[in-house]
């Protein structure tokens, strides 16, 4: 790898492969990695045979860091065909971290309305493309899931005097009214409401023709 900021991914072909604990044939196997799995590399072995990697099991719905044989996969690198939708920060910040756990190593903070290019999910993670490093550097790491919103929309207000709602009713508290022309973070989509990021909180605005979804 050019950069070790950057995780070089690859597929598993020829599945299943044991993810084993070991750099070897007789360790305990820590999951089978189906056909077509998407592992991250974290080191080489010194010619045992094996690469260390880390990877999802979609059964147990865990991260594992282990080993598999040298061979049984196929280098995807960052290739940003692997990356599948846009998605934007709604925290005020947020790490982006080597593993998905909050004690992996940060690689960069994101701030509130940065984007992204989301390839996966992970658990309460997922595992991202980022293009707005320090010095214009690339990264790819992972998110907290909750903090983001993916794949991102936008509504955008055609009036002014639009009010926003601590929650979706009428009858809430209004706390902003916004101007015409303001745009808008989707982070979920109610029956008659909007629920937005506003200023790193969540507001709900109503449907109704004074608004348009992007």
């Amino acid at each position: 790898m050019a950069d070790r900021d950057l995780i070089d991914s690859k597929q598993i072909k020829n599945g299943p492969v044991a993810l084993r604990k070991e750099p070897s044939p007789d360790a305990k196997v820590l999951c089978l990695l189906p056909d077509g799995a998407i592992v991250s590399f974290e080191d080489d072995t010194g010619g045992t045979g094996y690469e260390k990697v880390r990877a999802w099991d979609e059964e147990s719905e865990k991260s594992y860091t282990g080993y598999i044989p040298e061979g049984q996969y196929e280098s995807i690198g960052t290739d940003l065909r692997n990356f599948r939708a846009q998605g934007e920060v709604i925290s005020r910040t947020i790490s982006l971290r080597v593993g998905p756990d909050v004690e992996a190593r940060k690689l960069a903070t994101l701030q509130h309305g940065e984007t992204f290019t989301f390839a996966r999910k992970e658990g309460d993670y997922i595992f991202v493309h980022y293009d707005g490093g320090k010095d214009g550097t690339s990264h790819e790491g992972y998110l907290r899931a909750d903090l983001v919103v993916y794949p991102a929309r936008h509504i955008v207000l055609n009036s002014g005097g639009v009010p926003a709602y601590a929650y979706p009713s009428l009858d809430a508290k209004q706390v902003s009214e916004l101007s015409a022309g303001t745009r808008l973070t989707v982070i979920e989509e109610l029956e008659d409401f909007w629920v937005v990021s506003l200023r790193t909180a969540a507001a709900c605005i109503a449907k109704n023709d004074n608004v348009d979804l992007e």
